[in-house]
């Protein structure tokens, strides 16, 4: 009887274990922010890379991107327990097919950041741009101060 037990154990920690979404590692290629008049090349001092999956899942790294998006407001140093922000309460708004197969999910949520003086949060939005199962292309927008990054994403 013990070992029905756990072989079941074991079978459904297997099946736990293929049904969670993996993390998809990427450096940032090419950045640009967003104006009023539209949206210009960019480039941090450091590599941004970025954590994340189809999900929702987002981990940023990268201190100069970072404070440049909270407007000078997170106090982060680069290669540090502090440089790197990651959404939080995150919550899919829309999904949207395009034409030539991609998938370009929204979600809402706060980018909390770790900071030496405490929290920064600013809620944003994510659209996700999607190939299958690898993540392309990230825009980000703080609605806190207004700033605009789009990211294009190399797959490590």
């Amino acid at each position: 009887m013990k070992k029905q037990y756990l072989l079941f154990i074991l079978l459904l920690s297997i099946c736990n274990s293929y049904g969670q979404e993996l993390i998809q590692e990427a450096e940032v290629s090419k950045a640009y922010v967003g104006y009023a008049d539209g949206w210009q090349n960019t480039s941090f001092k450091t590599p941004v890379k970025v954590f994340s999956n189809r999900l929702g899942f987002l981990k940023i790294s990268g201190a100069n991107f970072l404070i440049e998006f909270s407007g000078d407001k997170a106090k982060l140093e680069e290669n540090t327990a502090f440089d790197s922000a990651e959404l939080t309460a995150q919550e899919l708004v829309s999904s949207k097919n395009e034409k030539n197969g991609l998938v370009s999910t929204t979600y809402k949520g706060k980018l909390v950041y770790n900071t030496f003086d405490g929290v920064y949060s600013p809620d944003v939005s994510v659209v996700y741009t999607i190939n299958q199962a690898d993540i392309l292309r990230l825009k980000i927008s703080n609605n806190k101060n207004s700033k605009q990054y789009i990211f294009d994403l190399v797959i490590k």
